[in-house]
């Protein structure tokens, strides 16, 4: 990034910073994890300092998905599906080697089950709650800052709507274009 101080980072992520094809939350929380528990404190050793936000964006990950299975399936449903996510082999080597996708799975995960329970708590209590619509849009957005792939979640989403809700959808298809419009 041309034109600003990056004096204060240190030389190996002043020269890239800001350069990858991906939102700059994802290079920005592990350096800044770096310069304060390894530089300013010195508690850490440099790479557990840079890979401390990723174990705890992943941990975020699989408490969400736990919560999601808990709340909408059943406790035994939760723990499987956690404890597939938290041992895949696939899952692990992204979380030490690949920080980008680490952290946008996770936040996009997030957005899909906060839009989720935005829709879902909506037809329950037939109203739209807007500290869960602020959500699923802050959710929404920390994912597309992560990285383009979060493109696909308003298809996601809508491809689940019509899905589940396809009597809903045909008897009342003004209220559904409302939803999936805002």
């Amino acid at each position: 990034i041309s034109g600003w101080d990056l004096s204060w980072m240190p030389r190996q992520d002043r020269d890239t910073f800001g350069d990858q094809p991906y939102g700059p939350l994802a290079d920005a929380l592990p350096v800044l994890s770096q310069i304060i528990f390894h530089y300013k404190l010195g508690i850490l050793p440099a790479d557990s300092a840079y890979h401390l936000p990723l174990v705890l964006a992943a941990t975020l990950g699989v408490f969400a998905l736990f919560n999601f299975l808990t709340v909408n399936y059943q406790l035994s449903t939760a723990i499987l599906g956690t404890s597939i996510l938290a041992l895949y082999p696939r899952w692990l080597g992204h979380l030490h080697n690949n920080p980008k996708d680490t952290l946008s799975a996770v936040f996009f995960a997030v957005a899909i089950v906060a839009c989720h329970n935005w829709i879902e708590k909506g037809l329950a209590f037939k109203g739209v709650s807007l500290s869960r619509l602020l959500l699923a849009a802050f959710s929404t957005a920390v994912a597309f800052n992560m990285k383009v792939n979060a493109i696909l979640i308003p298809p996601i989403l809508v491809l689940w709507l019509v899905l589940s809700y396809r009597d809903y959808v045909i008897k009342r298809p003004l209220y559904w274009f409302l939803i999936l419009g805002s």
